[in-house]
């Protein structure tokens, strides 16, 4: 009787790890399916800015020489006789350009000032793909103040470029005309 009693006893306990494990077992998030992206979208949500600041990533950049540029297009460094750089684009008004150097500026405009700075809410992801930026997940997020921001971030875990938008702007004017989301606004 002892044998079938300890047999019984370590099936339930093997039905209740299976269970556990259909469960997650931990509490991680999943939305993207792509572990790095998930894990940043979970420092972001986290407000953890050295994380964020640590994932920008330089993307190199058809340049004008300068003198030659026009607003929102990136003249090349000084120095620099080619036609691109690397740089960072951060997306507002108008496009503007940071060096690395700048990261922990961007990290800043990013998650803004104040309370609601550290108080986010993933709003919605969707896929794009785009010649300069290649294939990426445009995060968007909204703050306790309701404005959003987007981060477009690659695969590995690398943002690629953010979106501050032009003054308070609506997390859904990040989404306008998209149709395919990997996480729809609202869910």
């Amino acid at each position: 009787m002892s044998t079938l009693k300890n047999f019984s006893m370590r099936l339930m306990l093997a039905a209740m790890v299976a269970a556990a494990a259909a469960c997650g077992g931990d509490d991680s998030e999943r939305w993207t399916g792509e572990a790095s992206v998930d894990s940043l979208i979970q420092d972001i949500l986290d407000g953890d800015r050295d994380a964020f600041r640590d994932a920008l990533a330089t993307v190199e950049h058809p340049c004008k020489q300068p003198g030659t540029a026009d607003v929102g297009e990136l003249p090349c460094p000084d120095g620099t006789s080619g036609d691109t750089a690397e740089v960072f684009q951060v997306t507002g008004c108008h496009a503007e350009y940071r060096a690395p150097e700048q990261f922990s500026e961007v990290a800043a405009a990013f998650f803004g000032a104040g309370s609601a700075g550290d108080h986010w809410k993933l709003y919605a992801v969707y896929r794009g793909i785009d010649d300069l930026f290649g294939e990426t997940y445009r995060v968007v997020f909204a703050d306790d103040n309701g404005d959003g921001r987007a981060a477009w971030i690659r695969a590995s875990g690398k943002v690629v470029l953010v979106e501050l938008g032009c003054g308070a702007t609506a997390p859904a004017a990040f989404v306008e005309g998209v149709t395919g989301f990997v996480v729809a606004p609202g869910d």
